[in-house]
């Protein structure tokens, strides 16, 4: 919808500066969700007493 807005002649730039901080939030959300799935994987590998 936004990249669509984008060729909107009144708020084209708008929307392409919201799309573009939108989609590096979403980066970066990305980027976080992989180290927690990775950081989950060790503590599930992890023997009990180490994890206590």
């Amino acid at each position: 919808l936004l990249r669509d807005a984008v060729q909107d002649p009144a708020f084209g730039q708008r929307f392409d500066h919201i799309l573009g901080a939108l989609l590096a939030e979403l980066e970066k959300q990305t980027r976080l969700v992989q180290l927690l799935g990775v950081l989950a994987e060790k503590v599930r590998q992890a023997s009990s007493s180490t994890r206590q």
